[in-house]
């Protein structure tokens, strides 16, 4: 996996810009060299990042050293995906929905969408794809249930599994 590239996109995703911008190669060639020796490799916060443990895991995986840079399993395995609050973010109904689907043996739904490691907030989901994540939610619901139970929506608690 090049993990450089997950760090490029992801970064993009959360602040609508890459992280490094330049006009050639050469531009980008005295970016690197800059960060390398002023900054120890680590590039500048944007103010568009304000989350701790999200930065955390893009400067490891933006890390100019490829000694030095997080590998895909240690990544996976950050406190942005494992922590407490991440975990206790998954609603239970989303835990029921995943082991439904799975107990069906739909072969869409692998372990990821059942390990709770890969959790995203749904306002996040939102955000970046602009698209409901309540609205497949239900016809998830449907599909394997049967039935849609109503629930009071509180913004920012609910989750998505995503596959990373």
């Amino acid at each position: 996996v090049d993990i450089w590239s997950v760090g490029v996109a992801l970064y993009l995703l959360i602040t609508h810009k890459y992280p490094f911008e330049s006009k050639n190669a050469f531009d980008l060639q005295q970016l690197y060299k800059k960060c390398q020796n002023e900054r120890n490799g680590i590039i500048d916060r944007p103010s568009e990042i304000v989350d701790d443990n999200i930065w955390d895991l893009l400067i490891k995986l933006l890390d100019f050293n490829p000694i030095r840079r997080i590998s895909a399993e240690k990544a996976l395995k950050h406190s942005f995906f494992t922590s407490q609050q991440a975990l206790s973010q998954i609603t239970p109904q989303a835990k029921q929905i995943a082991n439904k689907a799975q107990q069906a043996r739909d072969k869409n739904i692998t372990i990821y969408d059942t390990d709770s490691t890969y959790i995203v907030q749904t306002q996040e989901i939102t955000r970046i794809l602009k698209n409901d994540p309540e609205v497949e939610e239900q016809n998830i619901i449907i599909k394997y249930d049967g039935s849609i139970t109503s629930k009071p929506k509180q913004e920012g608690t609910k989750c998505c599994c995503v596959v990373l």
